[in-house]
């Protein structure tokens, strides 16, 4: 069955590795289908493990199973909170707190995890030189800025950490309007692409349980009718 995938898709999961830098497998443009949410959480790029490892070029007529196999990753995923517990789980736990989740459990809306970087890296990103760090992002700025235009019907972004939040402004004109401090976490509410932004400082893992009921409050009092 042929599968039809909009061109910067297939463009995006084909391209090259960039010069100088050591992946460990395909480019993930999408956890969950993003047809199909209302809202994305956002982190910097998903993390591949430790050994870098050669990337097999994706014959064109395969790009449409790999689509269908990103969307389809929690789906196929039933142990999906436990398998991912540090990230995912987390993540989740915070979606719940809007109505949201990645899978709809309990009627909640869709909601999927984006990457400003695609590439799963063999370090952890704060471990890449920050030539490496600003070849990646640079590279996928034209394709973040598509991917989120060409989906209109996610309205919300809930992004992940303060070094996602400061490369939403620098690469993508994010605007922060209102930040607010909850404990040791900070707040912050605006907009980018015409999109609702909720970001926390620090990383998901070290926010503490009041802050994830403050991000549902700041979404239930600003989010856009959907």
């Amino acid at each position: 069955m042929v599968i039809d995938v909009p061109k910067y898709i297939v463009e995006r999961l084909c391209r090259s590795v960039p010069e100088g830098c050591f992946v460990n497998g395909m480019p993930h443009l999408s956890y969950g289908d993003p047809e199909a949410a209302i809202a994305a959480t956002i982190s910097l790029n998903p993390n591949g493990g430790p050994n870098p490892s050669n990337v097999p070029d994706l014959p064109e007529d395969q790009v449409g199973a790999e689509w269908e196999r990103q969307k389809r990753f929690f789906a196929d995923r039933p142990n999906w909170r436990s398998d991912f517990p540090h990230l995912f789980g987390k993540l989740e736990k915070v979606l719940c707190q809007c109505g949201l989740s990645f899978d709809g459990v309990g009627g909640n809306s869709l909601a999927v995890a984006l990457d400003l970087v695609q590439w799963p890296t063999s370090e952890p990103w704060r471990k890449l030189s920050h030539s490496c760090r600003s070849t990646l992002l640079k590279e996928d700025q034209e394709f973040f800025g598509k991917f989120l235009t060409e989906h209109d019907n996610l309205k919300v972004l809930l992004v992940n950490g303060g070094s996602a939040i400061d490369a939403l402004a620098y690469y993508h004109g994010a605007q922060v309007l209102h930040e607010e401090r909850v404990r040791r976490a900070k707040l912050v509410y605006g907009e980018v692409y015409g999109k609702m932004l909720i970001g926390w400082r620090p990383w998901i893992t070290y926010l503490s349980g009041e802050a994830w009921e403050r991000v549902g409050e700041l979404y239930r009092e600003k989010r856009p009718q959907v």
